[in-house]
């Protein structure tokens, strides 16, 4: 399994705090068959190479967000969220608050086995604006108030560089997105030849969603959110009402067909939904923002930019 670590401070909300940077986000690996005697999974970090050169002209990332394409069995392209800080012409870091975001999608390329990732290039898009989930080419941003009161798009954007956005409205707080799904408790879309998507049926989960991810049986697991003040109480690092710790409610949503061979229409499909995991008082799941399933093991793993650790939940036999 692979992951990324950030410093939670300062992708909190809009806050673009550069003071907060710790120059320590990263990828890292993990091998979920062996958990080894320290119960770490052989957790490694994976170093850059390659020709990135970060805001300050080292090669450290300010990371939130990572995919992951299966090319070969061992060729592993990743794509990630960098919230570069904001810099003049000649390199000096700026005030995020006052200028904006300068976030990027940066490409890497990981060899299965290896303890590198090689830089491939960077997307730089006006459409691309603090981007908050990705699926291969990623996703649509994050902005003020909007978990409250809407907002959102979602972004298409291919190798080249080249972006367009590809969905702009019904969105409350566009967040996570996999495989065709988009977060906003929840929409399902479909792709058009232009790059955009058409609105299909919603899936209502009756809370606030964060990101999901899907499985190798064709599960969707959706991280959510039972108390969202409690989210928005606690968005700038360690729990500032002690009382209020951030609960986490994890989904699981099936495709269920009810016709039978190819061909089935639209109206033969629908979405079982599931609660799989609920922790309210977030004493054991506090503020997961991703939920991914192993079928193999049955294991749940939980983690998230405000959590202070990653949970794996195992199956009880």
């Amino acid at each position: 399994m692979y992951t990324e670590f950030t410093a939670e401070r300062y992708h909190s909300g809009d806050k673009l705090d550069i003071s907060a940077r710790d120059f320590n986000d990263h990828v890292s690996v993990l091998n979920i068959d062996h958990p080894s005697s320290d119960g770490l999974y052989g957790l490694q970090k994976l170093e850059i190479i390659g020709n990135y050169v970060s805001a300050s002209g080292g090669k450290e990332m300010d990371v939130h967000g990572i995919a992951m394409e299966v090319i070969s069995p061992t060729r592993l392209p990743f794509w990630l969220n960098n919230h570069r800080p904001s810099t003049d012409p000649h390199g000096t870091l700026l005030d995020g608050k006052k200028v904006g975001a300068n976030s990027t999608i940066e490409v890497f390329e990981h060899t299965r086995g290896s303890t590198t990732m090689e830089h491939v290039r960077t997307i730089s898009h006006e459409a691309v604006s603090t981007p908050n989930g990705l699926l291969a080419t990623g996703d649509g941003g994050l902005r003020m108030l909007e978990m409250l009161f809407g907002g959102g798009s979602v972004t298409y954007c291919i190798l080249s560089g080249s972006c367009n956005l590809a969905a702009t409205h019904g969105f409350k707080f566009a967040n996570g997105i996999t495989g065709l799904f988009s977060t906003s408790s929840k929409n399902k879309t479909q792709n058009q030849p232009n790059g955009t998507l058409f609105r299909g049926k919603d899936i209502h989960l009756g809370m606030p969603v964060d990101n999901l991810s899907i499985d190798s049986a064709g599960d969707i697991f959706a991280a959510c959110f039972p108390d969202v003040l409690a989210l928005v109480a606690n968005m700038d690092g360690p729990v500032v009402e002690p009382r209020r710790e951030i609960g986490s409610t994890v989904f699981r949503i099936r495709r269920i067909s009810d016709g039978m061979g190819e061909g089935e229409e639209e109206g033969t499909i629908r979405h079982v939904v599931e609660k799989v995991l609920e922790d309210l008082e977030g004493k054991v799941l506090p503020g997961a923002t991703t939920a991914v399933h192993d079928v193999k093991t049955g294991s749940i793993w939980l983690g998230g930019v405000i959590s202070p650790f990653i949970t794996v939940c195992e199956r009880l036999k």
